[in-house]
């Protein structure tokens, strides 16, 4: 570094760059792939409605809202969980970039697109979490009713890829 006396001093650095808004970082080992897949709408996709939306909300919560697929049958009953059975095991079947894929046996295709899109009807309880998260709460560890199933699911879940019974 010029600015200093100090031959032995290193900067360690991450390959990055941008593409579409959005910097990309390579932190894995290896030598990153030349590209990233496209943002854009697939060829012949249509999109209906965008809306972007600043929200006062921990990026946890709503992370790990998105990707609990096991608490839809309790949480979304009235809408697209209607009528869905509780599986003894559910799988998320993903290719080989990892940002995409569907749920076994639930009916649904899904893609992570970062930063993060949301269905509106879960916008209202997890407001509600942060605020109680901000109040002291321990949001993490304070499951509602919905929820204890779902946690014993993803123990059993998480016992069952270790080979436990």
């Amino acid at each position: 570094m010029p600015a200093t006396k100090m031959l032995n001093v290193r900067i360690w650095s991450l390959p990055c760059f941008e593409q579409e808004g959005m910097v990309w970082i390579w932190s894995g080992d290896g030598t990153p792939e030349s590209t990233i897949p496209s943002l854009l709408p697939p060829s012949g996709f249509t999109i209906h409605a965008e809306m972007v939306m600043e929200l006062p909300v921990e990026h946890g919560l709503l992370l790990g809202n998105l990707l609990d697929i096991a608490h839809a049958p309790f949480a979304h009953t009235s809408t697209f969980a209607k009528g869905w059975s509780v599986p003894s095991l559910v799988k998320f079947l993903t290719p080989a970039s990892g940002l995409q894929g569907y749920w076994d046996p639930y009916p649904i295709d899904m893609e992570f697109r970062p930063p993060c899109m949301v269905l509106n009807e879960d916008l209202r309880l997890v407001l509600g979490q942060h605020e109680r998260m901000i109040n002291g709460a321990n949001v993490w560890n304070w499951p509602v009713s919905y929820d204890k199933l779902g946690i014993r699911y993803r123990l059993w879940r998480d016992a069952t890829e270790r080979g436990a019974e």
